[in-house]
This record gives structure tokens, C-alpha cells and sequence, in this order.
């Protein structure tokens, strides 16, 4: 793979993972709301007002209805597969970072080897600030993010 083929790859290895991110923090809300459903918190307000305080202005009624809606929630049982499917996207996004990494390397190493190539991605002597990053670091930046 020449180079802009191999960023390229990275380009769309990086897209994965922030992909692979999105799924995996929508599984494991799903995963919190499951289980703080299983056991919801008890009614505000009992025990207080005696004390001076006020009452909740929101009915417990009305905050088990936010909590548990109609339809939508999962119950306990769905955990076992719920934290499958969580650590199949944990596996799968380790595989690709795995896969970036090698890109990565690949890409360095033909950088490495073609002293033509580099000068083509060095920072311009005058119009370009010398901290500039080129495409080529930016995908290795990109493998830590």
C-alpha cells in the first residue's frame, strides 16, 4: 500500500472506532438504566416534612412513570445479554485499534524508507509553522485518542 492508501485506512479506522464508542456508551446506558429500574429509589419527601422541610413538588407516581415508561424498558433478565453484546464491542473495538496500530506502523515504516516521500510531508520552511502536524502524524496522533 503506497501511503495515501495506507491514511486512508487510518481515516476509516479512526471513523470505526469513534463509531464502536457511540454503541458501546448507548449498550452500557442501557445497561445502568436496566438495573437502576430493577430497584428504584424510594418515595422522596416520607420521614421530612415533620422536620420542616416541604414535600417533593414532583408525585412519586410521576417519577416511577419517568423512570419505568410503558414498552421501552428492559428487565434484569436482559443483563446476561446486555453485557455480552457490551463485551463484543469491547473485543471488536480492541481488534481495530489493534488493526489502526498496524497501519500506523505500516505507514511510518514506508515514511522511514523513502527519504523522497518525507520531504514531500515536511513542514514548509516559511509559510508553515515548524509544529505543524502533516496528515501522516495526525493518523498517528489519531491511534491515541
Amino acid at each position: 500500500m503506497d501511503a495515501d492508501e495506507l491514511r486512508a485506512v487510518c481515516a476509516r479506522l479512526r471513523y470505526e472506532i469513534t463509531q464502536i464508542g457511540h454503541w458501546r456508551r448507548l449498550v452500557r446506558a442501557r445497561l445502568d438504566l436496566t438495573v437502576a429500574r430493577a430497584v428504584l429509589p424510594g418515595r422522596l419527601g416520607d420521614g421530612v416534612a415533620e422536620r420542616g422541610s416541604t414535600a417533593p413538588t414532583v408525585s412519586h407516581s410521576v417519577l416511577v412513570g419517568i423512570a419505568q415508561p410503558a414498552g421501552t424498558g428492559l428487565s434484569v433478565t436482559d443483563l446476561p445479554r446486555l453485557r455480552s453484546v457490551e463485551g463484543s464491542l469491547a473485543d471488536y473495538e480492541a481488534e481495530v485499534r489493534r488493526a489502526l496500530m498496524i497501519a500506523t506502523d505500516a505507514l511510518v515504516d514506508r515514511m522511514s524508507e523513502d527519504p523522497a516521500f518525507r520531504a514531500l510531508h515536511l513542514p514548509q520552511a516559511s509559510g508553515e509553522p515548524r509544529g505543524a502536524l502533516t496528515e501522516a502524524a495526525q493518523c498517528t496522533v489519531g491511534q491515541h485518542a
